[in-house]
């Protein structure tokens, strides 16, 4: 990342961070926390995602479009903002980006927030709820962001899930390419990708390139004009061996060194996977039905 950081200048951002940091011993951090802060990575989103895919589940896209949605405000915002990450706390965790806003909390708040709508039950609904601010919290104890980082992290991810629901009230469906969705996604997606191979702050070439790559899939999808619900049930076993395959292959380029060094191979990256989970695999799906309908099972 070649733009240098600034300092916070938030009062008392660095002794509300020592406070915090004091109250839970390294060890119960290290066993505990650490391994609990990665539900807010995009690993998890990922495997989280592509499972909900493969599974049919119609809320997928959705989810899918909101969390990189976030994603690609987060980052414009961390890119503006350019706050340094904590130096009087050590980090136990590799990270880099910038700190303001957090990712993790905007994250966690837009994707367990959504799962709460899903649900029914107050006890279900807290529980997503308690999930996401825990994997707030856990940003700050591990000393990777400071306090008011999380704070503005998770309201923004509220905020995003409580204008989904105006949107769903208004009849406006994330998942269909209605004439709201197109226009304002394509403008949204290409302005993303162009500013991250401009400026290529990873973070920010990542989730722009996934974003544009989701948009492209529902757009192919919906111009699919055949309703493949009844295909997927059928193979649905076939069907998440090509999405896992291709999560897999993703996972491998990440290491290829040209790949992982270069911003526009690494938004080619992220836009793949997305093309491929929402659209590309069921399209391969199609093909090898009309060639081969006898061996899949």
């Amino acid at each position: 990342m070649g733009v240098p950081c600034t300092l916070t200048n938030v009062p008392f951002a660095e002794e509300w961070l020592g406070i915090i940091r004091s109250t839970v011993p390294v060890e119960i951090l290290t066993k505990f926390v650490v391994p609990f802060t990665h539900m807010g990575g995009e690993f998890f989103y990922v495997f989280v995602l592509v499972y909900a895919f493969m599974r049919g589940w119609k809320k997928a896209p959705s989810l899918c479009y909101l969390v990189l949605l976030s994603g690609v405000i987060n980052a414009s915002l961390k890119g503006f903002f350019v706050e340094c990450r904590p130096t009087t706390v050590s980090h136990l965790l590799a990270v880099s980006g910038f700190s303001f806003p957090s990712g993790h909390a905007q994250g966690a708040a837009v994707f367990w927030g959504f799962i709460a709508l899903q649900l029914e039950g107050f006890g279900k609904r807290l529980l997503c709820i308690l999930v996401a601010l825990a994997i707030a919290l856990s940003r700050p104890l591990v000393g990777v962001h400071y306090v008011h980082d999380v704070v503005v992290g998770t309201l923004l991810g509220f905020c995003i899930i409580l204008l989904y629901q105006q949107c769903k009230r208004r009849g406006i469906n994330l998942a269909v390419a209605n004439h709201y969705f197109v226009p304002l996604s394509w403008a949204l997606a290409l302005t993303a990708l162009f500013f991250a191979i401009s400026d290529p702050y990873f973070d920010y070439v990542k989730v722009a390139g996934a974003f544009v790559g989701l948009v492209c899939g529902l757009y192919l999808l919906h111009r699919e004009n055949r309703d493949l619900s009844a295909l997927v049930a059928e193979h649905q076993f076939s069907l998440a061996c090509l999405q896992v395959a291709g999560v897999f292959v993703w996972i491998g380029l990440r290491y290829v060194p040209f790949v992982a060094l270069s911003p526009f191979f690494e938004a080619l990256r992220y836009l793949g996977i997305a093309l491929w989970v929402t659209f590309g695999a069921k399209s391969v799906l199609v093909l090898l039905c009309q060639r081969r309908p006898s061996d899949l099972t």
